[in-house]
């Protein structure tokens, strides 16, 4: 299962437990919390259900998928901006009265439960990417686990102390992680509208694995874009023998096409264009330049 399904389910569930715990206590950090479990889900789900419907276009994976994730990302930006906007409200109201922080026993399990729900996605994250280590879908959701379980442990110490302090001070600080994580989310969607490229590393590696084929005589066009966070496009243009026949060239399009994919599995898109070899120096010494002077 990939980290971003299990984490659905169980932010759900998160959410659910989280206004549990907001109608038996007063916590300003259970508050916010709730908030940010519910922004999670639902962008989420968003996101999952956008990209599983346009899978069915003809324009897959370009206009209809990358408007769809943006549009994902903006209302996760539109709901972070939302909570920060409140939490502010909350703990500057609440610094002038300083009120006791009410609680009970099923808002206290509430949130506990919710905490150990979020460290299973945080776990399993991390394990999948011992598998996957190039996945960055994995890693945004380890990131996002990660600061939804310091909001559950906060919230729950707020609620355990009945300490108005604690409380103040501990939504200042899940403010803090709200803030984080609404620039984060703004890195990706700033990643997404420029076509941020694959790491240097990858290039090179997809690169020689091509020329090292022995069909492969040179390589004029290396063009990589990123569609979404875990999906890459290549566009290649290779020379061959000029007497290589079309079944053969066909051939060496799907070898080409694997071996890429062996490199990094982000590559979901791969286009080759076979063209008989010219008399002219070789151009992939010239790419190499251009790939090493690119910025991470």
């Amino acid at each position: 299962m990939n980290p971003v399904e299990l984490s659905i389910v169980l932010n759900s569930v998160s959410t659910v437990l989280f206004v549990v715990s907001l109608f038996f206590s007063s916590s300003i950090s259970v508050q916010i919390g709730a908030l940010n479990e519910l922004t999670d889900t639902i962008g989420l789900i968003a996101m999952m259900v956008g990209l599983r419907r346009v899978r069915r276009s003809l324009e897959y994976p370009f206009g209809v998928e990358r408007r769809s994730y943006a549009t994902s990302l903006i209302a996760l930006m539109i709901f972070s901006g939302s909570i920060l906007g409140f939490a502010v409200n909350r703990v500057v109201s609440a610094l002038g009265r300083m009120p006791d922080v009410y609680s009970t026993p099923i808002s206290l399990h509430a949130v506990l439960v919710s905490t150990v729900l979020n460290t299973v996605p945080l776990f399993y994250s991390a394990y999948y990417l011992t598998r996957e280590n190039t996945d960055p879908v994995a890693k945004g959701t380890m990131v996002d686990s990660l600061a939804d379980t310091l909001v559950g442990i906060i919230s729950f110490i707020a609620l355990y102390t009945g300490s108005s302090l604690v409380d103040v001070v501990g939504s200042v600080i899940i403010t803090g992680v709200v803030v984080a994580i609404s620039f984060s989310i703004g890195y990706r969607f700033y990643r997404v509208l420029t076509g941020h490229a694959p790491p240097k590393g990858v290039l090179v590696k997809v690169l020689n694995s091509v020329l090292s084929l022995r069909e492969v005589k040179d390589v004029n066009v290396f063009k990589a874009a990123m569609l979404t966070e875990d999906e890459y496009l290549l566009v290649l243009e290779v020379e061959v023998d000029e007497n290589m026949d079309v079944r053969r060239a066909e051939e060496l399009a799907n070898s080409i096409e694997s071996k890429v994919k062996e490199v990094d599995p982000r590559f979901k898109y791969v286009y080759v264009e076979i063209v008989p070899a010219r008399r002219e120096p070789p151009s992939y010494k010239e790419i190499i330049s251009e790939i090493t002077s690119l910025d991470e």
